[in-house]
């Protein structure tokens, strides 16, 4: 079919870094010219005509080849999807442009762009440091935000429901691309809803869309996180619950009585509660289990019947729940996929016929959309990035939703419920997450902030007693997953100070840094040497699952060292070079595998449980610690029987212990001057006993790897939280 009777209305699609002709029948890449035969080229033209959407082998049939062309279908159409994929050196196993779906046919997954920015570099041929075989970027931390990802226990999900904020200034703005009416219509005004300190949760409105409840832990920055109301245009916020532990993810009732919320207290189960919108006595509805290891999220259903939010059981994932305030009954509304994380922050739409909800696998997010009549659910984004939440605009069409997609920094975008591709909000186009819009639409609140980790370096002295720490590598940015070469000369860390997760190297003073991955926007962390210190293994997602990739010390190429669908990361290797550990989640949950370096099968290593493995100075067992419950175990490298050695850290400090040559060194609470705080201990091989090194001043960074111990012992590195700013921001006339 000629090219110019392409149904496609735009006679240029842009994507990354190409540019689709189709009037000329050209495909160039950063305006130069990309040789493509013409099947190829009409291929991609039919992909790009329909982005998100399946196209079947049958339908590429019937456009490429005529009825009464006699032709090895298959034999051609593979051949031509296969150059197209050279062309755009797109990996079939991950994909960054064209997902291939089994005897169905094909999907194009890449947005579309209007125009260009610079993050349309993304696509370089071979990928920016990367080998052809290895698949490029498609959003946290969390870098990646605290908030995206669960925790072991409620206190924790507090703190990872409240999302950083940083005050904008004030902004006017049109949006672009719309009715010719909207010319005329009120100016968007971006203000500060509030200016006083703290950490909040997603706000929700009141029905008439004049009050906000969001959790807060007050001026004065006590030990509670309590439930607060306030009226949009008057500055002091109204309590509503008072010294109750923690409560976080407020969500109001559709006629306005209520308050809905999730509640934990040291010595109680955490709950579900409800209490009056003017204050008063809560009232607990549901009990969930204490281990519950879910993000957090409330949503009423618009008749105010059902609740809806995110539960588990044993060791499935997280599922959305829909729980009756009527008859206190619950029901499981979806069934994520094993192994996976979970579906967390579903959401009502405003019409009642639909639940849309963000799925996680591990650090890799998309939103799905399901029928409440029930179903199965639809995928509606296609990044593989990172989320922090989402919600309906009140026609029920569009979702607006913060994510990480353009980069390291978090945006807000939106998306048709029907599909296509997202498209940037024009107020909330950097550090915005945790969206909420009014029932009549003209208003949205996001939390908007920022933070920064830094690597910390403390001396070691005899008696493994800590010294006065220092500032060792930072930056404005993130900082996180130090780790000392074998021969001390060196460190490899992960920071987004390019502007996204990459692996970086440092001498071993700080200085003299080298970016050595550019994979441009998935999250890439955990590096960790080889024992010649001529590799560095490092984990990243460039597409739908997190893969271990092992780069030279020096940059250049970097390949998949396990070329699989299971979600696999955080690796190490073994002393004499031969192995490399890693924790996977093929086998319905997460364990410690290995693999020779030089190829063959994994061979599982753990069999109850296990994450981040490191293995013994006599290279006899690795030690290890549990994504989701305290402590350090141990295991013979063949497997066998598993011993705890260690009490803490917790789960969501898997990072923070280091192997040395007499024992480990860990991080544990330490009771001083009648307080807890996290600090350093060391656990002696010999006596089997834990002494205190020494305290942290700061406040030491959860969900990423933060640890090291300099091969001679002499220095510790950390990551400390050192800044955390936050806002919640007003965007008046929103449209």
């Amino acid at each position: 079919m000629p090219t110019e009777e392409t149904k496609s209305s735009r006679p240029l699609l842009r994507f990354s870094s190409f540019e689709l002709d189709l009037r000329a029948g050209e495909l160039r890449k950063h305006g130069l010219k990309v040789k493509l035969q013409d099947q190829p080229f009409q291929i991609l033209a039919f992909l790009l005509e329909r982005p998100g959407e399946i196209v079947t082998r049958e339908q590429l049939r019937d456009r490429l080849w005529s009825a009464d062309t006699f032709v090895d279908f298959d034999h051609s159409l593979n051949s031509a999807v296969k150059k197209l994929r050279q062309a755009l050196n797109d990996d079939p196993d991950v994909p960054r442009f064209i997902e291939t779906l089994p005897r169905r046919g094909y999907r194009f997954i890449a947005p579309l762009r209007d125009t260009f920015s610079a993050e349309d570099d993304a696509g370089d041929s071979p990928r920016n440091g990367t080998s052809p075989v290895d698949s490029s970027a498609a959003a946290p931390v969390p870098g990646t935000l605290p908030a995206v990802t669960g925790h072991p226990h409620w206190k924790l999900w507090a703190a990872g429901a409240l999302g950083f904020a940083l005050a904008l200034s004030l902004v006017a703005w049109f949006r672009p691309g719309r009715a010719p009416s909207l010319a005329s219509a009120p100016p968007v005004l971006l203000v500060p809803l509030t200016t006083y300190s703290g950490h909040w949760s997603k706000v929700s409105f009141s029905p008439d869309g004049n009050q906000v409840a969001f959790s807060w832990h007050g001026e004065w920055h006590g030990d509670f996180v309590d439930i607060y109301v306030k009226q949009i245009g008057v500055e002091k916020p109204l309590q509503i619950t008072s010294n109750f532990g923690y409560n976080i993810s407020p969500a109001w009732s559709p006629d306005g009585r209520y308050i809905a919320f999730l509640h934990a207290k040291h010595g109680e189960r955490p709950g579900l509660y409800l209490v009056p919108a003017l204050g008063g006595p809560p009232r607990k509805l549901f009990d969930f289990e204490p281990s519950i290891n879910c993000t957090p999220g409330l949503s009423w259903s618009p008749d105010g019947r059902y609740l809806l939010f995110p539960d588990r059981s044993a060791d499935q994932p997280c599922s959305i729940r829909q729980f009756s305030v009527d008859d206190l009954r619950m029901k499981q509304i979806t069934s994520p996929p094993v192994p996976s994380t979970g579906d967390y922050d579903a959401q009502y739409s405003p019409d009642g016929t639909s639940i849309a909800f963000i799925r996680n696998t591990k650090d890799v997010e998309d939103i799905y959309v399901i029928p409440v009549s029930g179903g199965s659910p639809r995928r509606l984004t296609f990044d593989n990035r990172l989320m922090t939440g989402l919600a309906w605009t009140p026609t029920s069409k569009e979702i607006v939703f913060s994510s990480n997609r353009g980069g390291a920094t978090w945006g807000l975008w939106r998306i048709s419920a029907a599909g296509g591709t997202p498209e940037r909000v024009s107020v909330g186009s950097e550090r915005a997450y945790m969206p909420c819009i009014s029932p009549k639409g003209n208003r949205l609140v996001y939390a908007s902030g920022s933070w920064n980790e830094n690597i910390w370096r403390i001396p070691i002295g005899s008696g493994h007693r800590t010294g006065k720490a220092e500032l060792f590598i930072f930056s404005n940015m993130q900082e996180e997953g130090p780790q000392y070469s074998p021969d001390g000369q060196h460190i490899a860390f992960q920071s987004t100070r390019s502007g996204n997760f990459e692996i970086w190297r440092a001498d071993a003073n700080g200085s003299n840094l080298v970016q050595l991955t550019s994979f441009g926007g998935p999250l890439t962390g955990t590096p960790r040497w080889s024992p010649d210190g001529r590799q560095i293994s490092f984990d990243t997602r460039p597409g739908p699952h997190p893969n271990v990739f092992v780069i030279g010390a020096d940059g250049g190429p970097s390949r998949r060292f396990v070329n699989d669908s299971a979600d696999e990361g955080v690796a190490s290797w073994s002393h004499d070079g031969r192995r490399i550990y890693f924790a996977s989640n093929r086998g319905g949950n997460w364990q410690v595998w290995k693999r020779t370096v030089d190829g063959g099968q994994p061979a599982q290593v753990t069999s109850k449980g296990g994450f981040a493995a490191l293995e013994a100075r006599d290279g006899k067992s690795i030690y290890y610690t549990k994504f989701n419950e305290p402590g350090i175990f141990q295991v013979p490298v063949d497997g066998g029987q598993e011993v705890k050695v260690v009490d803490d850290p917790p789960g969501s400090f898997w990072g923070y212990f280091g192997v040395g040559p007499d024992g480990l060194y860990i991080v544990e609470e330490i009771g001083t001057n009648g307080k807890n705080r996290l600090g350093f201990k060391f656990f002696d091989f010999a006596t089997r006993k834990i002494t205190v090194m020494g305290e942290t001043d700061g406040t030491l960074y959860v969900g990423a790897p933060g640890f090291t111990i300099s091969p001679d012992g002499r220095y510790m590195l950390y990551v400390q939280l050192d800044e955390a700013r936050s806002n919640l921001m007003l965007a008046e006339n929103f449209r």
